[in-house]
C-alpha cells in the first residue's frame, strides 16, 4: 500500500516539474520579436559606426561585426517560414526600404541576407 502511495506522490511531483518545464518554454519570448529588436540595434550600431564624422573606435567597429555575425547565424538557423515572417515584419516597422517589399513582389523573391 505504501509503495502504491509513493507511486502516486512521485507522480505528481514529476507532472508538476513537467508542467513548470513547459511554462518556462511557453514563457520564452517569440525568436522573431527577438531579432527585429537585435536587427534594429545592429541599424542603431551601424549608424554610430558608418555615419558621417563617425567618431567609433575600433572597439565600435568590431561589435558591430559580431553583432552582425551573431544575427547571421541566427537567421541561417531560422526555417523558411519564420525568415518569411521576420522580413514582412521589419517592412512593416519600417526598419527595411519600401524598395525591398517592391523588389520581393514585382520577382517573386525571398530574402537570402538581411545583413
Amino acid at each position: 500500500m505504501f509503495s502504491l502511495l509513493d507511486g502516486i506522490r512521485k507522480l505528481k511531483a514529476r507532472r508538476q516539474e513537467a508542467l513548470q518545464v513547459i511554462s518556462a518554454i511557453a514563457d520564452r519570448p517569440d525568436e522573431v520579436v527577438e531579432l527585429i529588436t537585435f536587427y534594429s540595434a545592429i541599424g542603431a550600431q551601424s549608424e554610430l559606426v558608418k555615419g558621417e564624422n563617425s567618431t567609433a573606435t575600433d572597439q565600435d567597429k568590431a561589435e558591430l561585426e559580431r553583432m552582425e555575425k551573431s544575427f547571421s547565424l541566427r537567421w541561417n538557423n531560422l526555417s523558411v517560414d519564420k525568415q518569411k515572417e521576420l522580413v514582412g515584419r521589419l517592412l512593416e516597422k519600417g526598419l527595411l526600404p519600401g524598395i525591398v517589399k517592391q523588389a520581393l513582389d514585382i520577382f517573386d523573391g525571398t530574402v537570402v541576407s538581411l545583413v
